[in-house]
C-alpha cells in the first residue's frame, strides 16, 4: 500500500508536507519527560520580562 502524501499550504511557512503515516510523540516518554521538565523550570524561574509581555497580550 503506498503511502499517503498529502501538501498543505501552512502559513507563514509555505509547503509543508503531511504524512498520515507518521508516529504520534505525545505519549512517549522521553518527550513526556522533557515537557514537565520544561514546565517544572518555568514555575520555578518564570518568563523573561520580554516575554511575558508578548505572552500578556
Amino acid at each position: 500500500m503506498p503511502t499517503l502524501k498529502k501538501e498543505t499550504i501552512v502559513k507563514g511557512y509555505g509547503k509543508a508536507a503531511i504524512n498520515d503515516t507518521d508516529r504520534d510523540h505525545s505519549n512517549d516518554p522521553f518527550v513526556v519527560k522533557k515537557v514537565e521538565a520544561a514546565k517544572s523550570f518555568l514555575r520555578k524561574n518564570g518568563l523573561p520580562d520580554h516575554l511575558t509581555k508578548m505572552a500578556a497580550k
